[in-house]
């Protein structure tokens, strides 16, 4: 019998880590919806959207759900990302750089965002309703992941640990190397 996994997180939390994983594994990459996946495979599907809620054979699927632990932390990443337009570290022209890159964050654009992922870490938590759905349904938390590293994370996913360029994932730079107003970012985060 096949393996299907989905992936979901609003994003900046390891899941294309983990989605790494699977696909060092030999799982077959699923990137379109409706699902055209092959019967007799193991695939894994990553996903930022919902729209796997609607699976009509979701008893056939694992779920993975990824956040971070802190909100707030998590966000950040988003803002970062979106600033220096550097995503994760094997995009083509999305790609973690070396290069030196610092901004003040208007607050304007803060507020915007952070009502945005506010949403999405809200549909987030409300998708646990659909968890007797699947075959199967489990939540990571990114310090979790990083925290054990990758043999424990492989043991627990039940998958042999293969080079994944682990430590690629990880961005190089911090809250505080890219954030001129950092202290005032923090202050609009206590409101």
């Amino acid at each position: 019998m096949s393996d299907k996994v989905i992936i979901y997180s609003w994003g900046r939390c390891g899941s294309r880590l983990i989605f790494g994983l699977y696909l060092e594994n030999g799982y077959w990459k699923e990137s379109t919806y409706p699902i055209q996946y092959q019967i007799d495979c193991n695939c894994v599907y990553h996903s930022h959207s919902h729209e796997w809620t609607l699976f009509e054979d979701s008893k056939d699927w694992n779920v993975v759900m990824m956040r971070r632990t802190s909100f707030n932390d998590q966000f950040l990443s988003y803002m970062q990302a979106l600033l220096t337009q550097e995503w994760f570290y094997n995009h083509p022209s999305q790609q973690y750089t070396n290069k030196e890159k610092r901004f003040t964050l208007p607050r304007s654009l803060f507020e915007k965002y952070y009502r945005i992922c506010k949403h999405y870490d809200n549909v987030y938590h409300d998708l646990f309703k659909f968890k007797d759905k699947f075959k199967s349904f489990r939540e990571l938390l990114f310090e979790d992941v990083i925290e054990q590293g990758l043999e424990e994370t492989c043991k627990m996913l039940d998958l042999s640990s293969k080079d994944c360029l682990w430590n690629e994932h990880k961005n190089p730079r911090t809250f505080n190397s890219v954030f001129d107003n950092k202290d005032e970012i923090m202050e609009w985060l206590q409101k």
